[in-house]
C-alpha cells in the first residue's frame, strides 16, 4: 500500500460521497459475457455481488463534460457488455467493460476508507484481470488513460465565493434577471510532473438538493477529476505515479477552492 504524502491536507470528515480509481484501454474485441464470470470466481470472496450494465461510451481523453464516475442506466434492452462487483455492503464497486476497468467507493453511511486503499484495491483487481486474461490466451489490456475522481456534496453558500468569482457574469436582457438561478461551472486545469504536462484536471460544479435531518438543502455536487494519458500501454506499475499525482492535485485543489470556515466543519487537522 502507498503512503500518504505529509504535505495534503486531511480531515477527519471530508463531504466526498464517490471515489474512482480506473483504466481504460483499447476495446477488448475477444472479451465475453463468459469471461466476465471467470473474472468474478477470482475476485467473488471480496466482491460478492454481481450485476449486468449496460455499457457506457468511449470516453474522449480531454472532453471537458465530466461522466459520473458510475452510472445506472435503465433500459428495456438487454444488458450489453458491462458488469457491476460489488462488496456485500455495496460500498465498493469494480465496473468492468470492454475499454475499461474502474474501481469504486460509494458513500453507504461508514467513514471514508482513504484513497491508499482504495488504490490498492483496483492495482490487486486490475491484475487479476490481466492474470485470467493471461490464462486464457487473451491479449491484455492495452491502456490509453487513467482517472481518478472525486465526488463531493456540499452546501450551496459553501461555494459563493468560487461561483460568485467565474459564474456569476451580470446580463442585461430585457424581461431577464441579471443572474442565473442556478450555476453551473466547469474548469480544466493542466497538471505536470517535474514541469512536465501529464494530463489535466476538471473541477464540476453543479447545484441540487441533499436530504438532511432538517430536510432538503440546496447542496452542491462538486466533481474533481483527473485524466491522463497512459505513460507505458502495458505496464500498469508505470501510471501508479500517475494516479498518485492525480490524487494530489484533487485534494489540493478541493482545499483552494473551498473556504476555511467549512474546513473546520470537515475536521481539518493538516
Amino acid at each position: 500500500m502507498t503512503s500518504r504524502p505529509d504535505h495534503l491536507p486531511d480531515f477527519s470528515d471530508p463531504p466526498v460521497r464517490e471515489v474512482a480509481v480506473g483504466v481504460h484501454f483499447e476495446p477488448l474485441r475477444s472479451l465475453r459475457q463468459a469471461h466476465f464470470g471467470l473474472f468474478w470466481e477470482r475476485i467473488r470472496n471480496d466482491y460478492p455481488i454481481a450485476e449486468d450494465r449496460e455499457s457506457l461510451p468511449p470516453q474522449i481523453l480531454n472532453e471537458i463534460a465530466l461522466e459520473p464516475a458510475f452510472q445506472l442506466v435503465v433500459s428495456d434492452s438487454p444488458p450489453l457488455n458491462r458488469v457491476w462487483f460489488m462488496s456485500s455492503d455495496r460500498s465498493l464497486l469494480v465496473q468492468l467493460q470492454d475499454d475499461r476497468l474502474i474501481h469504486n467507493w460509494r458513500h453507504q453511511g461508514e467513514e471514508y476508507p482513504r484513497f491508499e486503499l482504495l488504490l490498492t484495491n483496483f492495482y490487486w483487481v486490475y491484475r487479476q484481470f490481466v492474470s485470467m486474461l493471461a490464462d486464457l490466451k487473451l491479449d491484455g489490456p492495452q491502456r490509453t488513460h487513467i482517472e481518478v475522481t472525486y465526488v463531493n456534496r456540499i452546501e450551496a453558500g459553501s461555494l459563493t465565493r468560487l461561483l460568485s468569482k467565474y459564474a456569476s457574469l451580470p446580463v442585461n436582457v430585457e424581461g431577464v434577471a441579471a443572474l442565473p438561478e442556478w450555476e453551473k461551472l466547469t474548469l480544466q486545469y493542466p497538471v505536470s510532473i517535474d514541469e512536465s504536462p501529464v494530463g489535466r484536471l476538471y473541477v464540476e460544479a453543479s447545484p441540487g438538493i441533499q436530504n438532511t435531518p432538517n430536510g432538503p438543502t440546496e447542496s452542491y455536487r462538486l466533481v474533481l477529476a483527473f485524466r491522463a494519458p497512459s505513460l507505458r500501454a502495458n505496464e500498469i506499475e508505470a501510471d501508479m505515479k500517475l494516479f498518485q499525482r492525480g490524487r494530489v492535485a484533487i485534494v489540493q485543489m478541493f482545499a483552494a477552492l473551498t473556504h476555511e470556515d467549512d474546513h473546520k466543519k470537515w475536521g481539518r487537522f493538516k
